[in-house]
């Protein structure tokens, strides 16, 4: 393997926020993600606008960078946030993905929340985005279980598309179902690897471009979460 270019924490972490959560949790749960000493953080199921407004409260202070999926109405977020800690990374652009649409009784409209960043210090650029698609909704009926398995299969779909338009190497961040099997060991011809129980995934780019390394992953508790928080070390390699 090639000598890292560069290390750096990431971390993953549903907030499994709702309107009658305790203010109290949701601050102790991104404190203790703040407490981590990531340079990256993705943040999934923030469910109600009170939880994204926590999430923003906690991660807008400098250095803190963040993107969350603006509604069409106007009204920001749908359940994912991608931040960044702009002393170390330099955003060069960002976007959002839909991964798919609404399912009836399962899901809203699932989102990729993506961003090109810089590593101000080695100069190499990765793509990483924050996601988190449709459920197995195993304990619904049969029709959920199908339209949440076609769902799916519209997200891997978009998703591989995605990947093959990138020109830089792209870290998947959120919640990617892996237990479910979503994505499965290949997307768009890149191998994908994922950390306990597919909270976390990473998709290295073909070709002449450096490829990004996972390394240990962690778990840490939360209040309020149905996964805990996953710290993740990861580098930048030559290819």
């Amino acid at each position: 393997m090639s000598p890292a270019l560069f290390m750096t924490t990431a971390v993953v972490a549903n907030v499994n926020g709702v309107p009658t959560q305790p203010r109290a949790s949701y601050n102790r749960d991104f404190r203790d993600v703040e407490g981590q000493h990531p340079t990256l953080v993705a943040s999934c199921e923030a469910w109600s606008a009170r939880a994204r407004g926590e999430a923003r409260k906690v991660l807008e202070h400098p250095p803190w960078k963040h993107h969350m999926p603006t509604k069409p109405n106007g009204k920001r977020g749908t359940s994912t946030m991608l931040a960044w800690r702009s002393d170390v990374w330099r955003e060069l652009g960002r976007g959002v993905l839909e991964l798919h649409g609404s399912v009836r009784n399962v899901c809203d409209v699932r989102e990729l929340a993506w961003a090109r960043l810089e590593h101000q210090e080695s100069g190499r650029v990765i793509v990483v985005g924050s996601g988190h698609p449709a459920p197995t909704a195993t304990k619904k009926g049969r029709r959920e279980v199908r339209d949440a398995a076609a769902a799916r299969d519209v997200a891997n779909a978009r998703l591989e598309d995605f990947l093959r338009r990138r020109q830089h190497p792209v870290l998947l961040l959120g919640d990617w179902n892996q237990h479910a099997g979503f994505l499965g060991e290949e997307v768009g011809g890149r191998r994908v690897r994922y950390a306990m129980d597919g909270i976390l995934g990473v998709a290295g780019v073909d070709g002449a471009f450096a490829k990004v390394k996972l390394g240990k992953a962690t778990a840490f508790p939360m209040v309020r979460s149905d996964h805990p928080g996953i710290r993740i070390r990861l580098g930048l390699t030559d290819s």
